[in-house]
């Protein structure tokens, strides 16, 4: 039995393509969602085969009712450790999942064959399931897996003291067993040996996941209309806040000029109000639904733009996905900054060619 930890949009639509590829195998998707009742509501999990079972829980909830309880205060101080968790520790877990969802803690428990696949092994709820297993597979998150993480002074020092490198990458821990990617040979060097190509986003069924995301508005794909996908780009390194509203300000404007009609796919970690300002006139698509969801039901291939993310690859059937910059994202703002004029010209490379306007 393959058990499934998502808390995106889109690590939810891999999970279920993954899984809908192996139907020779129980799936259980937990869905771990800040929204609980709205996404219950909203999406339609009846129409999936009957292999997958999807798990709607709230995080929030359920680290609450942890802290109230010495296991899983213990269980969660144990996250910044990479060891096992006892079998009475795994059944008290267990027991506290069947609260949330009947019957979901039993079949973790009671599997005499399971897999566990994450899609981040820094977040504290993928960690907690860490604890269960003797190994785990890594999905795709973004571009965030083809990075070297740059640590402060004192995380630095002590991965010194521990004989590791001084950057962090995903998937670097003895656990983490394979890492499913869409370009396994452009991981970083230090775990490019796990990397495992990602075979599954074959669509046989694409009607299955526009009535699971309920996708009701198929989108336009006329040839000047472009949808372009926003990122917390605060959270790099090089990256601010006020250089994400200026740049991204920048970017609809010329897209204006140059005769675009744009429509927003806002990252499901922003806020909506924080593109108020943007000169978007075909507004802001549903930033629960992964984009990869939404170009299903489009008449043809729709075009994405982006500074740099991978929404879109491997769906290139149905898209055309452009970005900014390959893979050096903290070099190309420490190189543009807050010269306009530069990603102004960096756009226009793109889009005349097609390609990166910077590696």
């Amino acid at each position: 039995m393959d058990f499934y930890i998502s808390t995106t949009p889109r690590h939810l639509l891999f999970a279920i393509l993954r899984a809908q590829s192996r139907p020779e195998t129980s799936a259980q998707i937990l869905f771990f969602t800040r929204h609980l009742e709205q996404d219950r509501c909203q999406w339609q999990p009846d129409g999936l085969p009957a292999h997958i079972t999807v798990h709607f829980l709230s995080w929030r909830e359920m680290k609450d009712q942890m802290a109230l309880r010495p296991w899983g205060l213990w269980m969660r101080l144990r996250n910044a450790r990479k060891g096992q968790a006892s079998k009475a520790l795994e059944r008290q877990f267990c027991a506290h999942l069947d609260r949330f969802s009947p019957g979901l803690g039993q079949a973790l428990n009671h599997s005499a064959s399971r897999q566990l696949l994450i899609f981040h092994d820094r977040n504290p709820i993928a960690r907690l399931f860490v604890q269960l297993f003797p190994r785990f597979d890594l999905i795709e998150d973004g571009e965030g897996n083809y990075m070297e993480r740059k640590l402060s002074g004192v995380k630095r020092q002590l991965r010194r003291w521990q004989g590791l490198p001084e950057v962090r990458v995903f998937g670097e821990g003895a656990k983490c067993r394979h890492i499913l990617a869409l370009h396994p040979e452009q991981l970083p060097q230090a775990i490019r040996h796990k990397g495992r190509g990602i075979d599954f986003l074959k669509l046989t069924h694409p009607e299955m996941l526009l009535k699971f995301f309920n996708v009701q508005d198929a989108l336009s794909a006329g040839e000047r209309n472009i949808v372009l996908l926003t990122q917390p780009l605060e959270r790099l390194d090089a990256g601010s806040k006020s250089l994400k509203k200026k740049v991204f300000a920048v970017l609809s404007e010329r897209l204006a000029e140059r005769g675009y009609h744009t429509v927003l796919k806002i990252h499901p970690r922003e806020a909506p109000e924080e593109y108020a300002h943007l000169n978007a006139p075909g507004g802001a698509l549903d930033p629960r639904v992964p984009i990869e969801a939404l170009i299903l039901g489009a008449d043809a291939p729709v075009t994405l733009l982006s500074v740099q993310s991978t929404a879109g690859s491997g769906f290139e059937s149905y898209c055309r996905p452009l970005k900014m910059v390959g893979r050096q994202m903290n070099q190309a703002i420490a190189d543009w900054g807050n010269d306009m004029d530069a990603w102004r010209n960096a756009l226009d490379v793109t889009l005349d060619s097609g390609n990166p306007a910077h590696e």
